[in-house]
């Protein structure tokens, strides 16, 4: 939380979908080209998986493809949960670093509703077999519900 206005930062909206999305087993993976990347048994979701993708480079966007435990379906589509910062906002006084004080889940900017309450954080689909596109500084959580994973069962 924000100390000074004590709004959820971004790293409260990446944990409160990690808490939502991540079951309690977790798998290998490996990853490469400045992407890190973790795979998880999706909670709630009998052999799904998730993998959460993090890109640590503050200027640079990276694509990062996902090789599944067993390969997709033709057409196969997830759930993508894609969170970056706003760009172009600043507080009162222009301070850049404030931006890391706003965060979009799949582009659209979350903040507490008008009552206080939490934001929807709805996905959006996305095909399991294309890459992921990472803005700079992002992460994003990709759910394949149906993955038939015998660990996540």
């Amino acid at each position: 939380m924000n100390r000074t206005t004590f709004l959820p930062t971004p790293d409260y909206f990446t944990l409160l979908l990690f808490r939502r999305l991540v079951g309690p087993t977790a798998l290998a993976v490996s990853a490469s080209g400045g992407v890190k990347a973790h795979a998880f048994c999706a909670l709630g979701a009998g052999g799904g998986v998730v993998a959460v993708l993090i890109n640590f480079k503050a200027a640079l966007g990276a694509s990062a493809e996902v090789a599944w435990p067993s390969p997709p379906p033709a057409g196969a589509v997830g759930r993508l949960y894609a969170l970056s910062g706003v760009s172009g906002w600043a507080d009162g006084a222009g301070d850049a670093q404030s931006n890391w004080f706003r965060v979009a889940l799949n582009n659209a900017t979350l903040a507490l509703t008008t009552g206080g309450a939490l934001p929807q954080t709805e996905p959006v689909s996305a095909p399991l077999d294309a890459p992921v596109w990472l803005p700079p500084a992002s992460a994003a959580f990709l759910v394949w519900e149906r993955a038939g994973v015998q660990a996540c069962t």
